[in-house]
């Protein structure tokens, strides 16, 4: 069996009970079509279907964390329009003021030339078996935001990383990363909580 990294070798070896299992590097060529020197480079990308261990749940719960905190940072999706994904990401826009963009399934060359004219990559995924978004970003040259998981250390160096289960953790990542260490996101919605307690 060949598999592209560390973490899914081991994962295959586990479910196997077999040691014939050899990690081969495949790194992936990101093509010429796309031009850094016209990128805006604004925003955070994930490029990503909407499947479940995808996270977008999580990540949606971040963005409205930092929109609680008065930080509206945009983020370009990439989920099918007619999704439960994209409901939800309709009401937080209306509801909440968040800046979110799904543009939907997009061909892979509009998909990297997003990817190029972004601040950075956000890559709240539970787990990959390769993570072919978080390659073209460090071939880009486009900072990481990732989950602190096996599967993205074995392929590049995350300029920031959070617990991908905790919406918390991922806006915390994201204030750090834009600059705003001071302003800690462990307050989001206190005084809510405060008052949720008192009535009960």
């Amino acid at each position: 069996f060949l598999v592209q990294t560390a973490s899914m070798k081991e994962e295959l070896v586990n479910c196997l009970r077999r040691p014939a299992v050899r990690t081969v590097s495949l790194h992936q060529r990101v093509p010429a079509i796309v031009e850094m020197g016209t990128m805006d480079h604004e925003g955070f990308v994930y490029l990503a279907s909407a499947e479940p261990h995808k996270n977008h749940r999580q990540l949606l719960r971040g963005w409205d964390l930092l929109a609680e905190r008065g930080s509206f940072p945009t983020l370009h999706l990439t989920v099918r329009l007619d999704s439960e994904i994209a409901g939800e990401i309709g009401r937080l826009v209306r509801e909440r003021g968040v800046k979110i963009v799904n543009h939907g399934p997009m061909p892979r060359p509009d998909a990297l030339q997003l990817l190029a004219g972004a601040e950075a990559l956000i890559y709240p995924s539970l787990v990959e078996s390769f993570g072919l978004p978080l390659i073209e970003a460090d071939a880009l040259g486009i900072p990481i935001l990732a989950s602190e998981s096996d599967y993205v250390r074995d392929v590049v160096d995350p300029k920031e990383t959070f617990d991908p289960n905790s919406a918390v953790s991922i806006a915390r990542a994201v204030e750090r990363f834009l600059g705003n260490a001071d302003s800690k996101v462990d307050a989001v919605g206190v005084e809510s909580l405060i008052e949720e307690l008192q009535l009960n």
